[in-house]
């Protein structure tokens, strides 16, 4: 892959983007903050994924394409689109039909060069295929180590990139390891706001000081822009609210937020004019 399609890669991971990589993040599949890969990876440059869509609400707090894999165009798509990122967990291998291509990481462990790029991002490291019998996992049986495949754990290149690209941000890493609240807390501090304390300090919207973003813009625009979903809101309240956020949230203040969004919506009577003339463009 054309490294300039990536410009952060290369810094964060420290490896060309090319080849296969793995990502060990415990949140897959914890039915909380379970695609907060996506949002790091989608910062670095990857656009291209797919995991079990069940996993999904409707809110994407991320431009990214959706790859739906079928076992007879699995190696024609990582090949045709340059790279893949595919998010599962040891019991989605199990039970699913959306376990793991196991020829994808084939053919990418056995392309000429340039390698497409293929990352798996992983629940445990001790992940291994449907049928494995030994005892072994991913990593051993393929001999990813000796093969120099780059593994890592989410944790690790969350920090780098934060330390990158978010020097200085006032949000806690233990509110959250999701880096679409780091950039909301960037933004709303580089537009005068002073509240850090708690995620439900980013989403004072309805507040007379409060710097309405770009990345703010883009979520009230998801919730007040369809009257399909403002019925919704108004029907479910907080807890419509709650099943978008679960799977960009760990575990703490997913039920807060959703209260916090719900009542500023509710506050403006479900009119983003309210705020967006207030606070101008953007």
């Amino acid at each position: 892959m054309d490294e300039t399609c990536l410009p952060q890669w290369q810094q964060v991971i420290g490896r060309p983007p090319e080849g296969l990589h793995i990502i060990i993040d415990e949140q897959v599949g914890e039915g909380r903050g379970g695609l907060r890969s996506l949002v790091l990876l989608r910062a670095l440059g990857c656009r291209n994924f797919t995991f079990l869509r069940t996993w999904q609400a409707t809110y994407e707090p991320v431009d990214y394409n959706y790859v739906l894999l079928r076992p007879e165009s699995g190696v024609e798509e990582l090949l045709s689109r340059g790279h893949l990122v595919q998010i599962l967990t040891q019991e989605t291998e199990w039970y699913s039909p959306h376990g793991f291509t196991a020829d994808l990481l084939f053919t990418t462990l056995s392309a000429p060069r340039p390698h497409p790029l293929m990352v798996l991002v992983l629940d445990t490291q001790s992940f291994h295929l449907k049928g494995t019998t030994d005892g072994k996992s991913l990593i051993e049986n393929f001999g990813l180590r000796q093969r120099g495949v780059g593994i890592y754990h989410y944790a690790d290149l969350y920090y780098r990139y934060r330390q990158l690209a978010l020097p200085g941000n006032e949000l806690s890493d233990g509110l959250t390891k999701n880096l679409w609240f780091h950039r909301l807390a960037a933004e709303l501090k580089a537009g005068g706001w002073t509240r850090f304390g708690r995620l439900t300090d980013l989403l004072r919207f309805t507040d007379r000081d409060y710097p309405l973003t770009p990345t703010m813009r883009h979520l009230l625009d998801y919730y007040l822009g369809d009257p399909d979903r403002i019925s919704l809101l108004e029907a479910e309240g907080p807890e419509y609210v709650r099943k978008q956020m679960k799977p960009w949230m760990e575990e703490g203040e997913v039920l807060a937020v959703a209260r916090t969004v719900w009542w500023g919506c509710n506050v403006i009577d479900y009119d983003l004019r309210r705020i967006t003339e207030r606070s101008g463009p953007a």
